[in-house]
């Protein structure tokens, strides 16, 4: 296994700055996670990694080991892509055998091999078919295997569920977590798909335009994000944001749509404004005279045990929690709940944590 360290790595696509200046540590048998939408860089910081793209500047480390000028075989790298690139022609044991073949290691340590990947992945019923005879899910784990059986120093994964419905993603994400505590093999993830890096890493990097915006546990970055943007795009359905205006600021007071609110923050605001982040799931909606706040319903959409509910209160359009036996519909007057100390605050300037 290997740590990865990246020592201001940048790298430039002609004048374009993809990657700006990355200074971070996937420690040995970590299963690490960039995640960002889509175009800002993950693949790039991948195709890195594996020695597919040359760095424009800085120092990509395995261990203490500089590997900027090593080819891809040296870096002992396998990748797991969107596309699971099986070769068609060859059976399920065929696909799995074929890194070992190309290694040249003896028939009967290659059988055995073959034997064992089958179950750690539940492929020995597959063994004899060609990959257009397998589901997506089963094609998937053919694809895993074939990157488990050379035991590489690290695993590289893009978007490699992404064609996937959704339970199968759910259950292949379960696979995935279950291969990595098992096998311990230092694992470097991307993904669009917020859900899935919270889900599968021991640590997140969230990624804008080449810049990480936080680092940090997935549970660190969900409850403390660092600035509004890994604040809006980590947590489904997304944060709230409202403009609130300070009343006192030892303790904070905030004044959102003439309600007082005392959130906890790390540092005072400079402004007289900032921007107040509130998560759905921490607003409850409901039909009973609870308290003073009031809205008017605009649309409700059931998913399972909770009703999501997109609302207006005052000038403010939210999105909020409901049970869904309070059966509510558009136009009906709601009255919301507020978990205070779950407010999160911003500079209204620099888009900052306070």
């Amino acid at each position: 296994m290997a740590s990865i360290r990246f020592e201001k790595v940048f790298k430039n696509f002609k004048n374009l700055g993809v990657i700006k200046s990355l200074d971070l540590t996937v420690d040995d048998g970590e299963f690490f996670t960039f995640v960002g939408p889509s175009g800002c860089g993950k693949s790039t910081i991948l195709n890195m990694i594996a020695g597919l793209e040359p760095v424009t500047g800085g120092t990509i480390y395995f261990d203490d080991a500089p590997v900027n000028e090593l080819t891809p075989r040296e870096r002992d790298v396998a990748m797991v892509f969107q596309s699971y690139a099986l070769y068609p022609h060859m059976s399920v044991a065929e696909n799995l055998a074929f890194p070992l073949k190309m290694k040249k290691q003896p028939k009967d340590l290659i059988e055995a091999e073959v034997v064992r990947v089958a179950a750690l992945l539940g492929l020995e019923a597959l063994l004899g078919r060609r990959p257009k005879e397998l589901s997506g899910g089963q094609r998937q784990r053919v694809a895993l295997g074939r990157a488990v059986i050379r035991k590489p120093e690290v695993f590289l994964m893009d978007e490699p569920l992404s064609n996937l419905d959704a339970r199968l993603r759910v259950e292949m994400r379960a696979e995935l977590k279950r291969l990595h505590r098992q096998l311990k093999i230092t694992t470097v993830y991307v993904t669009h798909d917020q859900a899935e890096a919270m889900g599968l890493s021991e640590r997140i990097a969230v990624l804008k335009e080449g810049e990480v915006q936080q680092c940090a546990a997935p549970h660190e970055v969900y409850a403390r994000p660092g600035n509004i943007f890994v604040a809006g795009f980590i947590g489904s359905p997304s944060m709230n944001f409202i403009d609130a205006q300070v009343r006192g600021k030892d303790p904070l007071k905030l004044e959102i749509n003439g309600v007082e609110f005392n959130p906890v923050v790390e540092r005072s605001p400079e402004s007289d404004y900032v921007t107040a982040g509130i998560r759905p799931e921490d607003i409850i909606a409901s039909k009973k005279e609870t308290t003073p706040v009031e809205a008017l319903v605009d649309l409700t959409e059931v998913e399972g045990p909770v009703t999501w509910v997109n609302l207006r209160w005052g000038n403010a359009a939210l999105r909020v929690k409901a049970a869904p036996e309070e059966h509510l519909k558009p136009g009906d007057k709601v009255f919301l709940k507020f978990s205070g100390e779950k407010i999160h605050v911003f500079d209204r300037e620099a888009g900052l944590r306070l």
